[in-house]
C-alpha cells in the first residue's frame, strides 16, 4: 500500500539496515523501498545496498525456519505492521479474523 510505502521509505532512510519484522506488510514494502534507492543510489553506493539487501534476506529466510507458523502478510494470514503482529501475537491470534 502507499502508506507501507511511506512508512518504509521513512524508514530506509533513518536506518536501511533496520528491516521491519518479517511476515508484515511493511517487511515486503522495506523490500522494494531498498531496492528502489539501491537503482537510484551511484555505482559506489549500490554495494552497500547490496550488502545490505543480501544481509535483511539471510535474516528473513533464518526466521521462517525458525517459525514457519507465524503471521504472513504475503499470504493472507499477516498484519500490516509489527506493533500489529505483536499486539495479535501476544493475545494469541495467528493471524487476522
Amino acid at each position: 500500500s502507499e502508506a507501507a510505502i511511506e512508512r518504509m521509505t521513512r524508514r530506509a532512510t533513518e536506518d536501511m539496515g533496520r528491516m521491519p519484522m518479517p511476515g508484515t506488510e511493511d517487511c515486503e514494502a522495506f523490500k522494494v523501498v531498498l531496492r528502489q534507492m539501491r537503482g537510484q543510489a551511484s555505482r559506489h553506493d549500490q554495494a552497500a545496498f547490496d550488502d545490505v539487501i543480501a544481509s535483511n534476506s539471510a535474516r528473513e529466510a533464518e526466521y521462517w525456519r525458525s517459525f514457519p507458523h507465524n503471521p504472513n502478510w504475503a499470504k493472507g494470514t499477516g498484519y500490516a505492521t509489527e506493533e500489529e503482529t505483536m499486539a495479535a501475537m501476544s493475545r494469541g491470534k495467528r493471524g487476522p479474523s
